[in-house]
């Protein structure tokens, strides 16, 4: 090929490369400065949204202060409510001690249990959060044997059944809550942990289980907490007590079978076998939904002279559904009439006698927060 026409071609091509790269790096630059641009938009957009972000961060701290403050703000308008209705009891009661000529007066604030009767009182608890009283909301002992004079050893040693078990019962669908059983190491020895369990097949699984560490186990009566588990009325569950431990531990039993709804088993070489006695133990229980009664009981009220009237006053709170009936007795509980509040109420229909109590049946989530009253008297 011509030399001439080599080095034009060359030549030719060389231009061509050259304006496609001047064309190239135009594009570049105009693409790099919109980059830049974009780049410079986003850092500003960045800036925008801190802001942005920071003042909604401040609004919300703003809000959750400003919500803290009407939670605060609540739970002191709520109290001065409460003082207030029970400096109302006080005056309301005081004013009839002189509208009716009563001879003796009694107001309970509830600011502490001082005057309920607990141990008498059915599912009664004091409400510390509200210095009321209501419907216990702690768990109770549904099945019991206490009495127990022997104990069983459970170990895995060869001679010893490796646990033992007790068979309940229970009325109602009720949340299990603990059990107590009489436990304790059989040597200081003793040291793998002791399970606790629930079933409702002797030898199958664990409905809920807890070990017990050897060195947390105290002599006697021991309250051991399960997990919750709704337990179903009239089902048979058997309470199993196992150690792997050589040493093992004892359990308290009766040897008589005296608790009709159940017996406790033995695990003798794998085999479970009715030894016809029954281990002490305790089935703990939160109420069934249906169980949504208590009976508050004053400490009896002793006068010289027996009692003719009774003026009673109250504040209570009631629950959608809940219900608090309000009872009077002048004979220590044996004969009670029902009160109405605010009026008179004539007490010479009841039995005679100088011993006077309260009773409050609530039913649902209802309280009492505050209760009073006067009487009149007779001669003798």
């Amino acid at each position: 090929m011509d030399e001439f026409l080599v080095r034009h071609g060359l030549q030719d091509l060389r231009k061509s490369i050259n304006n496609n790269k001047a064309t190239a790096d135009a594009h570049f630059k105009t693409l790099d400065d919109t980059a830049v641009d974009m780049d410079d938009r986003i850092d500003r957009l960045e800036l925008k949204d801190t802001a942005v972000s920071g003042a909604i961060n401040t609004l919300r701290s703003d809000v959750a202060a400003l919500q803290k403050s009407f939670s605060v703000m609540s739970n002191e308008l709520n109290k001065t409510k409460m003082i207030n209705v029970k400096q109302d009891i006080v005056i309301r009661t005081l004013h009839n001690l002189s509208a009716f000529d009563g001879y003796d007066m009694f107001v309970d604030t509830f600011a502490n249990d001082h005057f309920v009767d607990m141990d008498n009182s059915i599912r009664a608890e004091w409400m510390v959060d509200f210095q009321s009283v209501g419907k216990t909301r702690k768990s109770t002992i549904e099945v019991r044997q206490d009495r127990g004079v022997s104990q069983s050893l459970i170990a895995k040693n060869g001679s010893a059944d490796t646990g033992i078990a007790q068979s309940f019962t229970i009325d109602k669908d009720k949340q299990i809550d603990k059990v107590t059983i009489t436990l304790s190491r059989f040597s200081n020895n003793t040291f793998l942990p002791v399970k606790v369990s629930i079933r409702s097949d002797i030898a199958g699984v664990d409905l809920v289980s807890t070990s017990i560490a050897a060195q947390a186990v105290v002599d006697g009566m021991m309250e051991i907490d399960l997990p919750d588990y709704l337990l179903t009325a009239n089902e048979v569950y058997y309470l199993v007590i196992q150690t792997e431990d050589t040493y093992g531990y004892r359990i308290g039993y009766d040897p008589v079978d005296r608790y009709l709804g159940g017996t406790s088993f033995s695990l003798f070489n794998n085999v479970w076998t009715d030894n016809y006695r029954d281990i002490v133990f305790r089935i703990w229980c939160f109420p069934s939904a249906d169980e949504n009664n208590a009976t508050i009981l004053t400490y009896p009220k002793n006068f010289d002279t027996v009692p003719k009237s009774i003026v009673f006053e109250k504040e209570d709170t009631i629950e959608p559904s809940g219900t608090i009936n309000y009872y009077v007795s002048r004979d220590g509980g044996v004969n009670w009439k029902i009160l109405q509040p605010g009026i008179e109420t004539n007490l010479e229909d009841l039995p005679s006698g100088k011993s006077l109590l309260l009773k409050g049946y609530i039913v649902g989530e209802s309280r009492i927060d505050a209760w009073g009253y006067v009487v009149t008297r007779g001669d003798v």
